[in-house]
């Protein structure tokens, strides 16, 4: 297991002057946090070869996707394809919370693949709500909404664990898969091979292959979650000590 805590790292210089660290950088991917401070918005801009998925973690925003325009908010995750011009726009007011999100490329983010739009405004023709999948019961205890992207070999699921003995599930292990967690609200723990962690809000941990794990909570309120499987999660990948 790798533990951090992503108010740790620095903040990376960007184009769009947002609050952005670099977190995350695999061979096919990687992951940014982003926090937009309210009313802030990123510019217009598209790329050429990377595929984006905007996961929301905090806040209400407008994302603009060529003409669409989508409100967008915790539980939302985007997918932007190359040659897409979009932006995001924090809606927030100065008495609400900044607007954070994940940005995952793939592959891994370039600076040299980012084109800014110059002397365009998004014509907004039509608004849209971006698809959710349906909450689902997991197998390990949790509630989840799993999002799939056909041609990228990631999976993401936005996942509730509750403090509920009946949803207490023994923890398992993965002999292929590697997993990503980012904690979006909440305290719990986290049980890996017989010990437990404890795991807070801007929490990023990876668990790889062979790890037995579980993730616990004992607070009122729910632990909210991001999980990220690389490659995309099989559920015949589940194994049991």
């Amino acid at each position: 297991m790798k533990w951090s805590n992503i108010s740790g790292y620095p903040v990376a210089t960007n184009i769009c002057e947002q609050e952005l660290r670099e977190i995350e950088k695999q061979d096919g991917w990687s992951m940014a946090h982003v926090r937009m401070l309210p009313s802030a918005s990123s510019l217009l801009h598209f790329h050429k070869h990377m595929t984006e998925i905007y996961v929301m973690t905090r806040g209400r925003g407008k994302l603009v996707l060529d003409n669409k325009h989508c409100e967008i908010q915790p539980s939302d995750i985007a997918l932007v394809s190359p040659d897409t011009h979009h932006m995001l726009k924090n809606l927030n007011d100065e008495l609400s919370p900044a607007l954070e999100h994940l940005v995952f490329a793939v592959p891994p983010f370039n600076p040299t693949d980012v084109h800014v739009v110059v002397g365009k405004k998004p014509r907004r023709l039509f608004y849209n709500v971006l698809p959710a999948p349906n909450i689902e019961d997991a197998f390990d205890g949790a509630k989840i909404m799993p999002y799939h992207f056909p041609h990228i070999d990631l999976s993401f699921a936005y996942g509730w664990v509750y403090n509920d003995q009946e949803r207490r599930n023994p923890p398992h292990y993965h002999k292929k898969t590697r997993e990503w967690i980012y904690v979006v609200s909440g305290r719990g723990m986290v049980e890996l091979n017989g010990v437990t962690w404890p795991i807070r809000e801007r929490d990023w941990v990876e668990i790889v292959p062979g790890e037995e794990h579980a993730f616990r909570n004992q607070q009122a309120a729910p632990l909210t979650i991001v999980c990220v499987c690389s490659p995309r999660f099989d559920p015949s990948d589940v194994y049991y000590r």
